[in-house]
């Protein structure tokens, strides 16, 4: 995603207008941007094989400057709330106000310079990391897919509108006691299914992390489940419900 004809960011949930200061780039020309994820082989070849064997792609953090220019002039003490505006202990997020849909979790890494013109004017260039090689939308929260009245089968569809798939949470809020079944009939017919779920119940199934909880106590529904956890394709999914209930998900596309 482009962001060098951004000017204002927020980092952490604060503005960089909060502190008078705007990204500039001292690029000449046409920006440079990265777009896309970094990414190289895993591969091995073998002594006199003129071919390599593939294992994978191994993805790396994205790593850029920050050049944030003091629009009012700058001072010992705007540059110390600046410091303590970037410096955490800990990935923070990061967007451009314009584009508030593409989020990256960043810290500052390196070493940080300042350029001016001794009189209190000029620029901070910060280098930041990234801790993974994507770009996140913020998290966001589906419809509900209401399937209480479903007799047999019932189809729903959810528009994945990111690059890449995502494993979303899942809640699903059982109607009567019995199974439920989620088919993602646009990813080769996977399944995630519960068995035995009581009437009223509702699940909360991490599929990334893959974490499942429930309401009632002093149960556990790891054995109930098929261990087969729901990844959403980039791109339309189509889903066949079996089982009587509603669900949702909360999730982040990732670009």
């Amino acid at each position: 995603m482009n962001f060098k004809d951004s000017l204002y960011l927020n980092y952490d949930g604060i503005s960089s207008r909060d502190f008078g200061i705007a990204q500039m780039t001292t690029q000449s020309g046409l920006f440079e941007e990265m777009v896309g994820v970094n990414r190289s082989l895993m591969e091995e070849r073998i002594d006199g094989n003129d071919f390599s064997y593939t294992f994978g792609f191994k993805t790396d953090p994205r790593e850029f400057d920050l050049e944030l220019y003091f629009e009012d002039g700058f001072d010992d003490e705007s540059l110390n709330k600046v410091i303590r505006w970037l410096y955490k202990n800990y990935y923070k997020p990061l967007f451009f106000e314009d584009k508030p849909h593409y989020v990256s979790y960043c810290t500052p890494v390196g070493q940080p310079r300042l350029l001016h013109n001794g009189n209190g004017e000029g620029y901070y260039v910060v280098p930041m990391r990234t801790n993974s090689a994507h770009i996140f939308s913020p998290v966001s929260r589906s419809d509900v897919f209401d399937c209480s009245a479903n007799e047999t089968i019932q189809y729903v569809e959810f528009m994945n509108i990111g690059n890449f798939d995502i494993k979303p949470d899942l809640y699903i809020h059982k109607i009567g006691d019995g199974d439920f079944e989620i088919i993602n009939l646009s990813n080769q017919g996977y399944s995630s299914k519960f068995t035995g779920l009581a009437d009223r119940e509702t699940v909360y199934i991490d599929n990334y992390h893959e974490i499942i909880e429930t309401d009632l106590t002093q149960t556990h529904r790891a054995e109930n489940f098929n261990h087969e956890y729901l990844t959403l394709i980039a791109g339309l999914n189509r889903l066949a419900i079996v089982g009587k209930g509603s669900f949702y998900f909360e999730y982040q596309f990732v670009y």
